[in-house]
């Protein structure tokens, strides 16, 4: 791909990779520009990855798991974290919770304890 400039090298190089005929690789080292391919393919890696778990983790919340959805709002809270968020969340087994974690599983706790509210009581007993 010598012989062509730099936007056709780009078009002939994706649509080789497409057909199968070269592989990433030897795309990126065809491109002017692009230097420690070492690391932009650990990057593309663990962009990948992180995709994957996050989705894991989407789709355990919405199954109801309680631990996955205080990871998606963390993740939310601090979208730079996500990382962190997830080899916390997926690294996890037999760990201590955080405090927010035990102070969120202690109301849940109370509330199954406490059953259903009662509507009269709720209505400070007036009933119709």
């Amino acid at each position: 791909m010598a012989s062509f400039d730099a936007p056709n090298k780009i078009i002939t190089g994706l649509q080789l990779l497409n057909a199968g005929i070269i592989d990433r690789e030897t795309l990126q080292q065809e491109m002017d520009g692009l230097e420690n391919l070492t690391q932009i393919n650990e990057r593309i890696t663990k962009q990948k990855t992180e995709d994957i778990l996050y989705q894991m983790l989407l789709q355990q919340s919405q199954q109801g798991d309680k631990a996955a959805m205080m990871a998606v709002v963390e993740i939310y809270n601090n979208p730079k974290d996500i990382g962190k968020v997830l080899e916390k969340f997926f690294s996890a087994s037999g760990e201590e919770p955080s405090p927010e974690e035990q102070a969120l599983m202690q109301q849940q706790a109370i509330q199954q304890q406490a059953g259903p509210p009662n509507l009269a009581a709720l209505l400070g007993g007036q009933v119709g």
